[in-house]
């Protein structure tokens, strides 16, 4: 019996952990060990949907923002932000988890002089008061056993396949919008996924005859920096400056991965020696 109560909280702590990870691509990074976080939190802004930021030069990341260059962002790699700190002096801080492949660390970069790339905020602010509410577009369509097709916004040269989403899908667009290649269907959020477009028209083709054009294009889509780049004074160089960032540096969700395999390795183990040890006592 008590063999059977520790296997059960094992389990539960297995379990538990198992759903942090999943749990977490629905939080915000927040460096909470950051002592330039904590005196600026109160007017931080937050991305739930992270926003990435690019820059025509290298750019350093700190693991303090005017301290500690732990590495390089190259130039012209997106890199996502999920919360932006500005400091005394007018600058925008973007903070981000970031591994260097050896640890995870709290990590900021300096926006001042890095575009913001377009994506589906600054899409719903540009057409304020041109959309119109679901009209049942899809009832007629048939989505069983397909993929349908996220956006980034309307006429964005990219999708991603999703093949888990509820028979219900169409109560989660909350608004549309319609031009000359046809309609798209915003989801706010929905299992996990935030802000996203589907193309109403042809919802299961990641490559729409009528978007041939758009697909062709390659080059990133930014808008202007908000600032200049400041000349800030030298920062001392960290041990990982010789380790560039990869080109997708999202939020690194890595703790939680460690404890949840932990936790399941911890249960196996414990199964196997106290199932020995009750079979054994039972001879």
């Amino acid at each position: 019996m008590k063999f059977k109560k520790l296997f059960s909280a094992i389990a539960a702590v297995a379990l538990a952990a198992a759903m942090a990870v999943t749990a977490s691509a629905d939080v915000i990074w927040e460096p909470y060990e950051s002592d330039f976080y904590t005196k600026y939190q109160e007017d931080a802004e937050y991305y739930y949907n992270a926003r990435q930021f690019v820059s025509n030069v290298d750019v350093d990341i700190y693991d303090e923002p005017y301290k500690n260059v732990k590495s390089v962002l190259k130039a012209g790699t997106p890199q996502y932000v999920s919360l932006v700190v500005t400091d005394d002096d007018g600058s925008r801080w973007g903070s981000f988890g970031y591994s260097d492949g050896n640890s995870v660390f709290d990590a900021w970069i300096c926006l001042d002089g890095m575009s913001l790339v377009y994506d589906s905020t600054e899409f719903i602010k540009d057409h304020e008061g041109e959309f119109t509410a679901y009209n049942g577009e899809l009832a007629d369509v048939s989505l069983e056993g397909k993929d349908i097709y996220f956006w980034k916004y309307p006429g964005s040269c990219d999708c991603t396949a999703a093949n888990n989403f509820p028979e219900d899908i169409e109560n989660y667009f909350d608004r549309v919008y319609t031009d000359d290649l046809g309609s798209w269907g915003y989801i706010g959020y929905m299992m996990g996924e935030r802000d996203v477009w589907v193309y109403l028209d042809d919802p299961t083709n990641p490559v729409p005859e009528k978007l041939a054009d758009i697909l062709a294009q390659t080059e990133i889509v930014t808008l202007p920096p908000e600032k200049t780049v400041p000349v800030l004074e030298e920062a001392v160089t960290g041990n990982n400056s010789e380790n560039p960032p990869t080109e997708d540096n999202t939020s690194t969700y890595l703790p939680a991965v460690i404890l949840a395999v932990s936790a399941a390795a911890i249960a196996a183990v414990c199964l196997a020696v106290f199932g020995r040890k009750k079979k054994s006592d039972g001879e």
